[in-house]
């Protein structure tokens, strides 16, 4: 079933012009993402252009050698040293266990559209997979989540023994208490053919002594590199020399270029009723400095500092200090695009809404750089919809918009339906009606034969019991029916809108590899599909 976001709650109208209405949004990208013909302008760029191709593919190799990539997919990594050979990127940072489904959506989008284009045009396409372990957002990183064997949202969280120091997230070496969380997955989901199998290869992946980026990219590799996917550690030290010419150029153009160009485009966007998704700070520089804490970089009237260190610089001081130090160094959100399409001839980029909105403030940085604007194609997203949960849809007459509201709206407009509110009130009325009836009847009895009083009274009695019993019995069946009722409105929300938002920004693909093994990623990337249009996909699987 598709679903137009429009329907779906919080979806910035950015998106959905990008989406839907193109012509809005056009002067903020380079080219419309469903109007294949425009490709083609992108690819002849890059082939014109020149890149460090060997050293690339040599990169890659030992990368994903290390990981554990599939023979087929090292083997295709060759393909890059051809000119006529481009890349589809998409990237996320190194969130426990893969992070949320969304993840695992863009990288089957980022395969799909690299076979798409490889099939349709006379280049080739490798997907490549940006890991990114430089952040400092160890929050957003350390936990995930699971549906777990009784039907609620179970948190996974890493907390390591000594505390987060500040440095690159990826860098984090991880402890016993890895062995901790994994246990806790373990207990938390059912018995399965596939449980075993799931908790050997984790396991494997997420062991104590292997760094966050180490741990991430093989089981990113474990789950996709049979579909080809290829991982790319940016902080390997010769794409760091590679990425130097970036940082230097961001540091010559950030005062007269890169700040006017942004602070433009920024009002631009807000004249026309979008939102700034990046806050830019004119007197911060592009790029951070790593001791090993992540320090912005702040200048005013040509004096430098570093942030939270002794660290201060004129701008020749800081010129020599980026040649020395560009191993200590890595792009803020601005910059890394320009890094990563510097490096690699990049044609397309997946993106989910959030990074479409951050493109849409960069497309004078790409002319700033000169570098061509890739694709920027929208991640494909997916509900999966278990049957059993299907069930409860239709019992209760609700599509999957129907569920994409709080809890306690959805809980009302079910109980209208279902559970008359009036029940009580009846019961009353009807007691009421008949003891008018019976004291009608005893004072007839009574006029008639006054002996007769104590069997009305009697009669008055055991219909008195029996009523309360009979309320007693239909609050107790209405009790147990609202509870019925308000379990399976929790698990519909758990499943398809857990805690406020869609299923793929919050569950973990574990919930459902333990289900239904590896082949349901195989299941997964068909769904996903090339379509070349912009919707939600509920996707409806047994189980």
């Amino acid at each position: 079933m598709k679903v137009s976001f429009d329907l779906i709650p919080r979806m910035s109208r950015l998106f959905l012009d990008y989406l839907y209405e193109f012509e809005n949004v056009g002067d903020f990208f380079e080219i419309n993402p469903y109007q294949f013909q425009g490709y083609i302008d992108i690819f002849e760029k890059l082939e014109k252009r020149n890149y460090q191709r060997e050293l690339l593919a040599d990169i890659l190799r030992e990368q994903n050698e290390k990981w554990g990539n599939t023979p087929e997919t090292l083997k295709s990594i060759s393909l890059l040293k051809d000119k006529k050979t481009f890349v589809v990127f998409t990237g996320q940072q190194v969130g426990l266990f893969g992070g949320p489904l969304y993840t695992i959506h863009k990288a089957l989008t980022c395969i799909n559209m690299a076979k798409y284009l490889s099939e349709n045009t006379n280049y080739r396409f490798l997907p490549l997979f940006w890991i990114e372990g430089e952040d400092h957002d160890f929050e957003e990183i350390k936990k995930t989540y699971i549906i777990d064997k009784t039907n609620n949202l179970l948190e996974l969280d890493y907390n390591p023994g000594e505390p987060y120091s500040g440095i690159c997230v990826g860098d984090m070496i991880l402890d016993e208490n890895i062995t901790d969380v994994i246990n806790r997955f373990s207990e938390g989901i059912q018995d399965t053919n596939f449980k075993n199998q799931i908790l050997t290869d984790l396991k494997e992946c997420y062991s104590p002594g292997k760094s966050m980026t180490e741990a991430f990219s093989r089981w990113i590799i474990k789950l996709l590199g049979k579909h080809g996917l290829i991982g790319v550690d940016p902080s390997h030290p010769r794409l760091k020399q590679e990425a130097l010419p970036v940082f230097m150029k961001s540091l010559r153009k950030h005062r007269n270029c890169l700040n006017f160009a942004l602070t433009g485009i920024n009002s631009m966007l807000e004249e026309k009723g979008y939102h700034n998704q990046v806050k830019h700070r004119m007197d911060t520089l592009d790029f951070f400095y790593h001791d090993p804490r992540r320090l912005p970089i702040t200048g005013n009237n040509g004096e430098f500092t570093v942030k939270n260190s002794s660290l201060k610089f004129n701008y020749c001081e800081l010129k020599e200090f980026i040649s020395n130090e560009y191993l200590h160094l890595s792009p803020n959100v601005i910059l890394r695009p320009q890094v990563q399409d510097h490096i690699f001839p990049t044609a397309m980029y997946v993106a989910g809404p959030s990074e479409i909105a951050y493109f849409a403030q960069y497309r004078k940085v790409y002319d700033i750089f000169e570098t061509p604007m890739p694709v920027i194609f929208p991640r494909k997203s997916i509900t999966i919809l278990e049957s059993r949960v299907s069930r409860i849809l239709k019992k209760y007459n609700l599509n999957f918009q129907d569920v994409l509201v709080p809890s306690h709206n959805l809980e009302s407009r079910i109980l209208k339906q279902n559970l008359p509110e009036e029940l009580s009130i009846y019961l009353e009325e009807t007691r009421i009606t008949i003891f008018q009836q019976l004291n009608k009847l005893e004072r007839m009895a009574e006029g008639i034969n006054p002996n007769l009083k104590p069997a009305i009274i009697n009669l008055k009695a055991k219909v008195d019991k029996e009523l309360k019993n009979t309320e007693t019995r239909i609050s107790r069946a209405f009790d147990e029916e609202l509870q019925i009722l308000k379990s399976q409105i929790d698990k519909l929300q758990v499943h398809l809108f857990p805690e406020g938002g869609l299923q793929e920004r919050k569950i973990n693909i574990l919930t459902y590899l333990c289900k239904y093994g590896y082949e349901f990623i195989d299941s997964l990337r068909d769904v996903i599909g090339t379509d070349l249009e912009g919707y939600h996909k509920v996707w409806e699987i047994s189980g």
